[in-house]
């Protein structure tokens, strides 16, 4: 039972060759001086190769950052540019609209007041009818009673 426990527990040779590697193994003082020093000069050129790398992403994102600026005034020049063409053009349509409302309302005018001067000449003719037509029955009215009721014209030429 207890041997079977300890096979149990060790590890098998191909988990041992697996996890295997150089730097596992001990180094004597001049190895690992070696070892350290080219370490040393591969970290530096590992870190020299991130510094230019970020370097370059820097310059291309400040690059990037300068052309979106550019086209963002290039847009907002654009916008200002269509702004000032669509007020230009709603003035003018304002100006055209307001011309023709006011050459309509012109129009109304004129016709509202020939309308009206026909209104009057017809109720003045009419008016002028009127009163003709009760003065003459007036007159003759009073031609038998009293001639000095009518007018000096129609008193002479009925005498």
């Amino acid at each position: 039972i207890n041997a079977n426990f300890y096979r149990a527990q060790a590890p098998s040779p191909q988990h041992i060759n697996a996890n295997f590697s150089r730097a596992d193994m001990p180094r004597s003082h001049k190895t690992m001086m070696l070892h350290s020093k080219y370490d040393n000069v591969q970290i530096n050129d590992k870190l020299k190769e991130s510094r230019m790398v970020e370097v370059k992403k820097r310059k291309v994102d400040v690059e990037m950052e300068d052309r979106q600026q550019e086209d963002r005034a290039e847009n907002e020049e654009f916008v200002q540019e269509m702004n000032k063409r669509h007020s230009l053009e709603n003035e003018n349509q304002v100006s055209l609209d307001r011309s023709e409302i006011q050459s309509e309302t012109e129009q109304d005018l004129r016709s509202m007041q020939e309308k009206l001067e026909r209104h009057r000449i017809e109720h003045l003719q009419n008016e002028y009818t009127r009163l003709n037509s009760g003065y003459t029955r007036q007159a003759t009215k009073q031609l038998s009673v009293d001639p000095h009721y009518l007018p000096l014209a129609v008193r002479l030429s009925s005498y």
